[in-house]
């Protein structure tokens, strides 16, 4: 809601001045000024019965006075106190919803005064709530100190006409205050709710970057309800502050929209942490003490597994199975790359596989070897799962576990919301949803079901039942991951022309397509029609022009649907592709922290290149030129998750490792700091549909704010991946709040 010459600025939170509404894209008009609440009585005609399957309560009005919306009278939605909402998804059908808009949970829908049954005759005085004493099982989803009550005029007037003209979001703080389906329902009455214009935040005096169309920059918001109400300046935001705000003063920090996530490993990456985590270890003898030390302090584990060696620590970037050996001889021992495209076993692993020197590569992957065709303990790609299938199956303690310190982790470094780009049935998705039941889930997640790459179209059925089985306000499983091929460094990833050897000589290598490319497009564009977005792992030029393909395909016989389709890493682009990812509105899915001179960029995969194709490497600058949206993620925990890091490497296009020590790479394909922070913020709502909730610092947007200890964008103040997190709020609620902060005035 906002007066007309508040537009983009914010609610002006004295309602007397209002004439006009804004209510979503509606225009809302009011036929007498709302100030105080006239002399007249509020009427509540009819009470709803409560939809128990729902959990949700309605009321209507036909008496408010010359409110329209479209002409129609609307509905005062019942809401339950004190800030408790109880979520619901009305079908238009069985309810006679005439209007219902995109959202997860409601606390009212416009309704025909046709279709209300179960009139209740009630009738409320200006400025009163009257408390609805129906018996305590009517109210499902409700606890016993909780109650309901209906909406009054003054509500009506001031902030209420959101819930009248249509449906209003549950945000976390109400949310957590929800029972659980299984808890008893009961109802008892409370008191009156607290001043409704004050905000619950207010921040003020510092650098508030909105990523808003405009590139508006403000010093203060106000927040209240989970929601942005106003943005400006310090003045501006004034009227918000109450006897019961809390104000943060910035003292010139930078304030930017949660941070999310494009293409991340959560759950994964915190089974690293509580495995054998070898991640910055660095150099084989560092490795074999962690390995040992790890193995002696687990002695009853059967297998021994962790994950985060680089490649670049070995000859070639492959590792010996005898090393393992001379630290664990007597149990398996199963060890990812930090890529996760190559595995490190000993022998006794290999033995438990049956690998051997007459075993036969897979398709999707090779056996490294011996010059006597014995497996050296180096397993690419699909070989892995040859030992991985033996692994034991990790618990679902573990794997909540895993998630819950990987949250955490993530809301560390800002991170509000992101896309798991791996979710399996027995893994992610059960972890997820234990999560998501047990209210614990806090940031926004869109999860990438995997697509098993050694079956068909036949999972599609399968993929679509997880999607409606598994859904919940908090996790989204609508994306599919489809591993188009591997890495470069490994010789795996798809390219067009065969790789260089050792010495500089052309090769038969050109990697693999782990799918059929025709298939994909079919594949694509059955997944397109059914809803459901593409997210292609694509890091050699043949296999992103191959998963652009397949889009054109979905385009073709789907035409432009709003699947909004990305791919990650997109490591290596044949420049006539530059343009296609705008003009199939494709999204490119950057790791802008792989984007600089390291180890592994030098050593392992310009000299198999060559040095044509190695300038294709990372063109962020192209793409935005072409006019592409960009998305950020990081790959975590193949690479630091932290998105400051990746911003400055966008942006200098230096390792934050080697500064000062290498030059920048590929400098022509710097970006912006604006566009880099958009990568992580708008960019990465696009790509989750979330743009209408979050991504910018506008007024009606989620409370998804994060508060750096600096000022981001002076360059005296430090390196852009120096900064760091103060504070990460989700729907307006603290989520990590760093010791010692010193905001609150």
């Amino acid at each position: 809601m906002t007066r007309d010459d508040d537009i983009g600025r914010g609610q002006d939170p004295s309602p007397a001045t209002r004439d006009r509404l804004d209510v979503g894209r509606e225009r809302v008009d009011v036929g007498r000024p709302v100030g105080p609440p006239p002399e007249v009585g509020h009427g509540i005609d009819r009470i709803v019965r409560p939809d128990h399957e729902r959990g949700v309560l309605f009321g209507v009005t036909g008496r408010q006075p010359q409110l329209t919306v479209r002409r129609e009278e609307v509905a005062v939605a019942v809401v339950v106190e004190p800030q408790v909402v109880p979520v619901a998804r009305p079908e238009v059908d069985d309810l006679g919803v005439r209007e219902q808009r995109d959202v997860d949970g409601v606390v009212g829908v416009v309704m025909a005064e046709e279709d209300v049954a179960d009139v209740a005759g009630r009738h409320v005085e200006s400025r009163q709530r009257v408390e609805d004493e129906r018996a305590a099982g009517d109210h499902p989803r409700v606890h016993d100190d909780q109650g309901v009550a209906v909406a009054d005029e003054h509500d009506a007037a001031a902030d209420a006409i959101v819930r009248v003209a249509g449906v209003e979001k549950v945000d976390a703080g109400h949310r957590a205050m929800l029972p659980a389906p299984t808890d008893p329902p009961s109802c008892h009455p409370l008191a009156v709710t607290p001043d409704t214009h004050a905000a619950d935040i207010v921040l003020r005096g510092g650098r508030l970057e909105t990523m808003d169309a405009a590139g508006t920059r403000a010093s203060a918001a106000a927040v209240r309800d989970g929601r942005i109400v106003a943005v400006g300046s310090d003045d501006h935001v004034g009227p918000w502050v109450g006897p019961r705000t809390r104000v943060l003063e910035l003292r010139g920090r930078t304030v930017t929209p949660g941070f999310g996530d494009a293409h991340v490993h959560p759950v994964s990456a915190g089974l690293s942490r509580m495995r054998c985590d070898l991640d910055g270890v660095g150099g084989l003898d560092a490795y074999l003490e962690v390995i040992a030390a790890y193995a002696g302090a687990h002695p009853d584990e059967p297998w021994i597994r962790g994950d985060g060696w680089s490649m670049a620590d070995f000859p070639g970037g492959l590792p010996h199975r005898d090393a393992l050996d001379r630290v664990v001889p007597d149990r398996p021992v199963y060890l990812e790359s930090a890529d996760g495209h190559t595995a490190w076993v000993n022998g006794r692993a290999l033995e438990l596989a049956g690998i051997t020197a007459d075993s036969l590569d897979p398709a999707d992957g090779r056996i490294e070897r011996d010059p006597d065709g014995s497996p050296s303990g180096a397993l690419q790609e699909g070989a892995a799962s040859l030992v991985d299938r033996l692994l034991p199956p990790t618990g679902l303690d573990d794997l909540v576990a895993a998630l819950r310190l990987a949250q955490a982790e993530l809301h560390r470094l800002g991170i509000t919301h992101w896309q798991d780009a791996i979710v399996e049935p027995h893994s992610g998705e059960a972890a997820y949803t234990t999560l998501a039941g047990r209210g614990e889930l806090t940031g926004r997640v869109v999860g990438a079901l995997w697509w098993d790459r050694e079956r068909g179209a036949d999972q599609i059925e399968e993929l679509v039942e997880r999607r409606a089985r598994t859904a919940s306000d908090r996790y989204r499983p609508t994306s599919v991951k489809l591993m188009q091929d591997g890495v470069l460094e490994n010789g795996t990833a798809a390219v067009l022309e065969p790789y260089l050897d050792a010495a500089g000589s052309p090769t038969s290598n050109r990697g693999l397509s782990m799918i059929d490319p025709d298939a994909l497009g079919s594949h694509v564009a059955r997944l397109d029609a059914l809803g459901f977005q593409a997210h292609v792992h694509a890091i050699g030029e043949r296999a992103v022009r191959e998963a652009l393909d397949a889009v054109e395909v979905a385009r073709r016989v789907n035409g432009r649907t709003d699947t909004r389709p990305h791919i990650a890493h997109i490591q290596v682009i044949h420049p006539d592709d530059i343009g296609r990812f705008a003009t199939l509105g494709v999204t490119p899915n950057a790791q802008a922290l792989w984007a600089s001179h390291h180890p592994q960029m030098d050593d392992l995969t310009i000299p198999f290149l060559g040095t044509e194709r190695a300038t294709w490497q990372y063109p962020f600058r192209s793409l935005l030129r072409a006019g592409a949206t960009l998305a950020m993620g990081s790959d975590w925990a193949v690479s630091s998750a932290n998105p400051l890091l990746a911003m400055e490497v966008a942006v200098t296009r230096i390792d934050p490792d080697l500064r000062g020590a290498r030059p920048p790479f590929l400098p022509d394909e710097r970006i912006e700091l604006r566009d880099a922070l958009a990568g992580y913020t708008s960019g990465s709502a696009w790509i989750d549909h979330l743009e209408g909730v979050l991504g910018s610092i506008e007024v009606g947007r989620s409370a998804d704010l994060v508060v750096l200890d600096r000022d981001l964008f002076d360059r005296d103040a430090g390196h852009i991946g120096e900064a760091r997190v103060v504070a990460t709020f989700i729907d307006g609620v603290a989520v990590h709040e760093a010791p010692g902060a010193d905001m609150d005035g």
